[in-house]
């Protein structure tokens, strides 16, 4: 029997790897000080390497583990991200390591929620037909439009039927055709950024 080097703990009362027990052996993992990811308040998207995407506990856990560095042959993440067990195999033999990560969703707002919340929009869909059809195919846009990564900024009831404000003119127009719907389309001038012109369509669908 012998005693961990540094410690001077006995063989037998801990899990030695080589001459050192588990808590004074040196293993070669890195973890950063800090893992952030900003999360919109509002969507529960995250913004992961640079672009905002639909929340995903995978995805997360996929970023995570690629920011954990060293010589390890699989890592297991805690549920809430703020803990790992790493498997080491050491002299044929598998050591698992537990250590703690610094993990935390900062709380922001993604570009398309800020649109929505300011009543941004590109495109209007005019539904025009019976009540039961409009209230169908309005459910059918907000749903497919959130698909796309866009919104529905508001809905106007006219005598004629229901307008839909909706963030993207290409996804609604990608919509539209997905759905078979006969369409009218139209353009107006909505105004000006850095010196290029902007314009919102309006899409008259006969239901």
């Amino acid at each position: 029997m012998h005693n961990c080097p540094r410690c001077g703990a006995a063989e037998g009362t801990k899990k030695f790897v080589g001459p050192f027990c588990i808590d004074c052996y040196e293993f070669r993992i890195r973890i950063p000080d800090k893992l952030e990811l900003q999360q919109c308040k509002r969507c529960a998207s995250v913004k992961l390497r640079g672009e905002w995407t639909h929340f995903s506990e995978k995805k997360i856990s996929d970023w995570v583990e690629s920011k954990l560095k060293g010589e390890f042959d699989s890592v297991e993440l805690a549920p809430d991200w703020k803990g790992a067990k790493f498997t080491v195999e050491k002299d044929g033999e598998k050591v698992q390591i537990e250590k703690e990560l610094n993990f935390s969703l900062n709380p922001d707002i993604c570009p398309e929620c800020n649109k929505k919340s300011g009543g941004y929009f590109e495109a209007i869909i005019q539904l025009r037909g019976p009540d039961a059809r409009i209230s169908k195919y309005a459910k059918l846009f907000t749903e497919m439009l959130e698909r796309e990564g866009t919104f529905i900024s508001k809905m106007v009831e006219l005598k004629e039927g229901l307008d839909l404000y909706a963030g993207s003119t290409k996804s609604t127009l990608a919509i539209i055709k997905r759905l078979g719907l006969t369409y009218g389309i139209s353009t107006s001038l909505a105004g000006q950024k850095q010196g290029k012109r902007l314009y919102r369509t309006s899409f008259s669908i006969r239901l």
